[in-house]
């Protein structure tokens, strides 16, 4: 449990932290959200112990950060955004180092180096250089739409911007899911004159995502995928209609359909085979996904 009390912080006359107070109990998550300047570095700064309050208290397991800094800080885990970290050493020679830090006894540290790598999923980087470690971001916007376009009917737009990406070996290079764009469209109407007859349109336009041979490190993923490109009709009819009638038991309604999926036949491609040759030259050969495909569909409503 963590216990802020009336922290505060003056640089000078100038007040960057007001006299704030809140209770953080066992197993909740906790993020701090706010404009540049409100204050959120340097309250966690001074929960940390990193930066010395002007005023309050804090206290993490009954320990408090400024009159015991040693016992308060061994139940503290703290990453900011630059580590402060030796780049020239391996991963598993900085957590031997970080162990010692926290006088973990000798004969325990083998196992607590095992179980934090296990935990953090790092295992496979254990043995190389921290400079040699990948930093990434992700940054976009995502906006949908949804609603009754056309009344009694659903109806949803969606469209999305993104570019995510990590620096390996000093080069920065698209993550997996850096799909960079994707368009999506549902819409539903009646026929004119009629609320018997619904046909519906549904359509996709995506950026492809990055890929690269198998058994081969991240920097080698340098190709990518073709766009995903999809559109989908379909029509229906009403059988049977009930819907408005109170007490109704049974069946309340009964629509007949058919679908056209991938209606432009288009080769969308989900996957990569990879063949290596006698002259160990690798190609890559197209998994592709269904072609255009009827459907045909009964729904039933009780």
């Amino acid at each position: 449990m963590i216990t802020i009390e009336n922290l505060t912080k003056y640089y000078g006359t100038n007040r960057a932290v007001n006299g704030i107070s809140f209770t953080i109990n066992d197993n909740e998550i906790l993020g701090f959200l706010g404009p540049n300047g409100a204050g959120k570095s340097t309250t966690m700064n001074m929960i940390s112990g990193y930066l010395p309050m002007s005023g309050g208290t804090v206290t993490i397991y009954g320990s408090d950060i400024t009159k015991d800094p040693i016992a308060a800080k061994k139940n503290i885990g703290y990453l900011p955004e630059i580590p402060p970290v030796y780049p020239d050493m391996k991963v598993k020679e900085y957590l031997g180092f970080c162990a010692g830090l926290k006088q973990i006894p000798s004969r325990d540290r083998k196992g607590e180096i095992e179980r934090v790598s296990k935990l953090l999923k790092i295992k496979d980087v254990e043995n190389k250089l921290i400079r040699n470690l990948s930093k990434g971001y992700a940054t976009g916007i995502d906006m949908k739409l949804f609603g009754e376009f056309v009344p009694g009917t659903d109806s949803w737009l969606s469209f999305s911007l993104m570019k995510t990406e990590e620096k390996i070996n000093g080069q920065w290079l698209p993550r997996p899911t850096d799909q960079r764009y994707r368009l999506s469209l549902y819409f539903t109407d009646y026929f004119p004159g009629s609320r018997k007859w619904k046909m519906n349109l549904k359509g996709t336009l995506a950026g492809g995502l990055p890929f690269g041979p198998p058994h081969s490190g991240r920097e080698a993923a340098v190709f990518r995928t073709s766009p995903y490109r999809r559109v989908d009709i379909g029509m229906s009819r009403c059988i049977i209609d009930r819907s408005e009638r109170e007490n109704q038991r049974g069946i309340r309604s009964l629509w007949l359909g058919v679908d056209i999926f991938n209606l432009l036949n288009i080769s969308n491609v989900n996957s990569y085979y990879w063949v290596t040759d006698t002259r160990n030259n690798q190609f890559a050969v197209p998994n592709y996904l269904t072609s255009r495909q009827i459907n045909v569909r009964l729904l039933l409503d009780f």
